[in-house]
């Protein structure tokens, strides 16, 4: 564990955690944010350190189970749509036989092509032949 001294709304903390220091400082400077724009709507007023953490406490929560609802949210959406099929099953089935309809008409388009060269071979052929 790494020790962690930190400064937050004037008091000093030591913190041990298994986290980066900048991590450490990224969250100090998050609450610290929080309470300035706390302080910043209030500026006539003394409010003590105390009420002002619990304030900070409060707004990250809210912000915590939003963005827990909204991880739930996503979560189910994916479920949902890992449980549909890409394709129905009759969409699968008629792609299968235009699949095997055009496998079909290639073979036969080629089987034409085929004969169709062999004819041009056998009529050039046959111009070969009379020239001699």
């Amino acid at each position: 564990m790494n020790k962690h001294i930190v400064t937050i709304c004037g008091h000093s903390l030591c913190l041990l955690s298994d986290e980066s220091e900048a991590y450490i400082r990224e969250i100090v400077r998050t609450i610290d944010g929080i309470i300035t724009q706390f302080n910043s709507r209030r500026p006539t007023q003394t409010i003590d350190a105390e009420t002002r953490l619990i304030y900070a406490a409060i707004q990250l929560a809210d912000e915590l189970f939003k963005e827990r609802m909204e991880n739930e949210r996503l979560t189910e959406s994916l479920r949902a749509l890992r449980a549909q099929p890409a394709v129905s099953p009759q969409e699968l089935e008629d792609a299968e036989r235009k699949i095997a309809l055009l496998c079909r008409t290639l073979e036969h388009a080629t089987e034409e092509r085929d004969a169709a060269k062999a004819e041009l071979e056998a009529f050039i052929a046959g111009f070969e032949g009379d020239e001699q």
